[in-house]
């Protein structure tokens, strides 16, 4: 009776499946946030224009918008999880390299544009199969909630994210904001 209660009481987090990929994508999300803080400021310090920074901006959203339909299909096709833990080592691997590129000096516009659009790519990829793993890892009648619960975690680092990025870009430059994404990416797939 009593762990019935605490089952009602914490919801969907009671299910420790689901708590655990929770905090893994919810890391991945504040990773990310912070990032887009580190990668502007990389991009302008690396002495490319503002329009230099759209480019950037642009090569991580313009996959996602070509690749979704397909994306999906895929996810279908070949499993969910696997889909995801490939699309994160994607954009890990992204991270990892700009990173690296960061730490050894001002990466070239064409370089951040590439790894931009590597990212992007396994965003595309990543989305509509959380949509549907979801499903998969709810606990019975919590879907709803479970819903809820990504909505908040995407709300709270859209605002937390650029403002701890930002304070840590401040501190110790924008490679490490970077790596700290990277960082995020395989925390995620711990799950």
């Amino acid at each position: 009776m009593r762990r019935e209660r605490l089952r009602l009481w914490v919801g969907v987090l009671g299910e420790r499946n689901f708590r655990r990929f929770y905090a893994g994508y919810a890391t991945s999300l504040l990773g990310s946030s912070m990032s887009t803080v580190a990668i502007a400021w990389a991009v302008l310090d690396s002495g490319a224009s503002p329009t230099g920074l759209g480019l950037v901006f642009a090569a991580n959203v313009v996959p996602q918008v070509l690749l979704l339909p397909l994306a999906g299909v895929i996810a279908d096709r070949l499993g969910r999880r696997r889909v995801m833990l490939a699309a994160d080592l994607l954009r890990c691997g992204a991270q990892v390299s700009l990173a690296v590129a960061l730490f050894a000096g001002r990466p070239v516009l064409w370089l951040f544009v590439l790894l931009a659009w590597l990212g992007g790519t396994g965003t595309a990829f990543f989305t509509p199969a959380l949509g549907a793993l979801t499903v998969e890892i709810a606990p019975s009648g919590q879907l709803g909630n479970a819903n809820a619960l990504y909505s908040l975690a995407g709300s709270a680092t859209r605002i937390a994210g650029p403002a701890f990025g930002g304070i840590l870009v401040a501190l110790a430059g924008p490679a490490v904001v970077v790596a700290v994404d990277a960082a995020s990416y395989a925390a995620s797939d711990r799950w």
